[in-house]
């Protein structure tokens, strides 16, 4: 097989680490030598000699019962991929007569530390079942009330995305690139989760990588430390921990300044993205301080919804109300695949919740990530 042509549009990245992050830099030049050397027919020359073991696929003793959110009804509202906001038939967990449902864009401050909110949106009554959502509309909160219910309350919330065609990110980009055609690279990361427990938990979508997509499977790569900050920095930077200290922040100062790797991606005219599903109770930035940049650093920032999310009354620990957090991400992955089909973009999308503590819980993210892939 034509490795050069397998990754013609896109290269999807899966990261596991042994201890609490996702694996090096050194993905990445395995990555390039793979695709430098795609003519050879000898692929063990980048790899260590690493004995194989064979785990056994998780027995149902091992695994906690699902999320409360696992396998019921689906939202009340979704965004569809053509940016069109959809009301669905399905039973509501409350009995109301007269339902009314409103949405209000939600909006970052672009040049304002994280997360500021502009306040002052428009309020959309929403009286059909589709509506199609403004250009410059990216994330939006939704609620309905039960108006024959007045002391209910709140009865319906959550927080939606889409993926806008932004002129003037695309100008900027299509002067840089001047046509030139360039990879996508999609990484998808599991937090705390080794090699071998993905080969416990999901083993279906191994399979499906390895027999269906022709995967390039790692082995022998190991977490540079006890926290994911470890090896997630010397990842998206270069720099090891104390590097990385001394280098991007002083005390609580703001990254702006980090040689982040999806800087150089953006000087090569790509679009950047970047999700993760606890952006407010373990966000890989948060450490610096809540609030970790002073202008938004992605294109496509989905943080700005997720940490609404993460901190909606009806989430729990593993679900955004309604949806399984690992879910949502996916959700958000499929949104920028398909809008930048042909357009070249970095992203990345970090899942956290559901392995971080307990990786056996990962199984449940299963289906989402083989229906996705």
């Amino acid at each position: 097989m034509n490795v050069r042509r397998s990754f013609r549009y896109f290269l999807i990245v899966i990261l596991y680490s042994l201890t609490c992050g996702t694996i090096i830099y050194q993905v990445f030049y395995h990555l390039a030598q793979v695709l430098i050397s795609s003519t050879s027919d000898d692929t063990t020359t980048f790899q260590c000699v690493i004995p194989k073991l064979s785990p056994d696929f998780l027995k149902p003793k091992y695994i906690l019962p699902p999320p409360k959110c696992y396998n019921i009804s689906p939202p009340l509202f979704t965004i569809d991929f053509e940016n069109r906001l959809l009301r669905q038939k399905v039973e509501l967990p409350f009995k109301c007569k007269a339902l009314k449902c409103f949405y209000q864009q939600l909006k970052r401050h672009q040049d304002r530390p994280d997360f500021e909110y502009v306040d002052n949106t428009t309020v959309i009554n929403i009286v059909a079942t589709v509506t199609t959502l403004k250009p410059d509309v990216e994330h939006l909160r939704v609620w309905c009330n039960c108006t024959n219910e007045p002391n209910q309350g709140l009865i319906y919330e959550d927080y939606l995305s889409a993926v806008q065609i932004n002129p003037d990110i695309e100008e900027s980009l299509d002067e840089i690139r001047m046509g030139k055609e360039l990879y996508s690279v999609l990484i998808i990361s599991q937090d705390s989760s080794s090699h071998m427990n993905f080969l416990r938990t999901m083993p279906r979508v191994h399979d499906f990588l390895i027999n269906t997509l022709d995967a390039i499977e790692f082995h022998g790569f190991n977490s540079l430390g006890p926290t994911t900050f470890w090896s997630f920095d010397p990842l998206v930077t270069g720099l090891d921990l104390l590097e990385f200290n001394n280098r991007c922040y002083g005390n609580g100062s703001y990254k702006d300044s980090c040689p982040f790797i999806w800087k150089e991606f953006e000087k090569s005219g790509y679009r950047t993205v970047f999700d993760e599903d606890q952006a407010a109770s373990s966000s890989l930035f948060k450490y610096v301080g809540a609030h970790p940049f002073l202008r938004q650093p992605f294109h496509y920032d989905f943080r700005v919804v997720s940490r609404k999310l993460e901190t909606m009354q009806k989430s729990s620990q593993f679900c955004f109300g309604s949806r399984l957090s690992f879910s949502v991400l996916l959700e958000n992955m499929l949104r920028v695949a398909k809008q930048f089909h042909r357009k070249p973009y970095w992203a990345m999308f970090w899942a956290s919740a559901l392995s971080h503590f307990e990786n056996s819980m990962s199984t449940f993210a299963e289906p989402s990530l083989l229906y996705s892939l």
